[in-house]
């Protein structure tokens, strides 16, 4: 597949029972479609979504206030993962929000490729939430990008 294949779009509320079925196929504690509909009517919130092929094979849920963005989570199906959705729908996401002043997000401490796929885009681990995570029980990686100063 290439980057041409998968296009970035603002999600739709007709998209929430796409996006809830990846949540619930990737999280172990999802967010409800309720949460999703409200992230999708609020000022604050934002969800891209990537398509490939007319499916929804990812997505990116964000939130900007006051100038700090927060990647709440990202999810990409199993069978469309390593082949540049993620990359994209983060790239996508600075690139909107590029105004931002710093952008946050949390991670499983052990989520390896997340955290390298964070790095890659200019992110840090600054502190950590103990025992963070259910299902199974684990602490949060926090970390942090510069948005005015690029790193």
């Amino acid at each position: 597949m290439s980057n041409s294949d998968i296009v970035i779009r603002k999600a739709q509320l007709s998209d929430c029972e796409d996006i809830c079925l990846i949540e619930n196929t990737c999280f172990s504690d999802p967010w409800s479609k309720q949460s999703f509909e409200y992230q999708l009517s609020s000022n604050s919130g934002d969800i891209l979504v990537a398509v490939v092929d007319g499916k929804i094979a990812g997505f990116i849920n964000l939130s900007c206030v006051v100038g700090e963005l927060t990647i709440n989570n990202i999810a990409v199906l199993k069978e469309y993962r390593k082949q540049g959705i993620a990359d994209r729908l983060i790239a996508n996401a600075l690139d909107k929000y590029s105004g931002s002043d710093v952008a946050f997000l949390e991670v499983r401490e052990s989520n390896i490729p997340a955290q390298s796929l964070y790095r890659k885009h200019g992110f840090f681990k600054f502190g950590e939430r103990k025992n963070y995570y259910r299902n199974p029980t684990e602490n949060a990686w926090l970390m942090t990008k510069d948005m005015k100063n690029g790193y």
